[in-house]
């Protein structure tokens, strides 16, 4: 439960310095940032894993805020919002530098690519389940058939060291 909290605290405090820096900086607003600055739910949903800020709540978000009062808290938080939500009119006007939304682009492509990891995991894992179910019918298949006893021995000679197939090898010696 600490960890949590330290961790909703070092969000609040990138927070706060990301909508400082794009204040500053006077440029174009990306539009992940656009989108998240419109309400208080879509704030707190903000997450760029890159800069250190995860996903809270309304409520957590404005009681980690409060809890800075150097940073201004949470009336400060807010007001930083709707700054940034008021200045994508206004700033919409001008052109954008090229470099001006590098840093939330840059998150976004962390993101991007954190999320295809982990689909790729997931899917690794499922498929090595399915091969080891597979593994186990075949096994038992080659206890009728002879020829196919050969042919999963070739295979199990093969691939055993790529699939931890000795754990199995073992189960099966018991």
């Amino acid at each position: 439960m600490v960890k949590r909290a330290v961790n909703s605290d070092r969000s609040t405090a990138a927070l706060f310095e990301l909508l400082t820096k794009q204040l500053d900086a006077q440029t174009e607003v990306a539009s992940r940032l656009r989108s998240a600055c419109q309400t208080q739910a879509a704030l707190a949903s903000l997450r760029v894993a890159r800069l250190g800020i995860e996903p809270v709540s309304v409520n957590t978000l404005k009681a980690r805020a409060n809890a800075r009062p150097d940073l201004g808290g949470w009336n400060a938080l807010d007001k930083l919002r709707r700054r940034v939500k008021s200045a994508t009119r206004a700033y919409s006007q001008t052109k954008p530098s090229k470099g001006s939304n590098k840093i939330l682009s840059d998150a976004a492509e962390a993101d991007d690519f954190s999320a295809q990891l982990e689909r790729a995991h997931r899917l690794r894992l499922r498929l090595e389940s399915a091969y080891l179910s597979l593994y186990r019918i075949a096994r038992e298949a080659t206890k009728r058939d002879p020829v196919l006893a050969e042919e999963f021995a070739r295979h199990t000679a093969s691939w055993k060291q790529e699939f931890g197939l000795s754990l199995i090898e073992a189960e099966r010696s018991k």
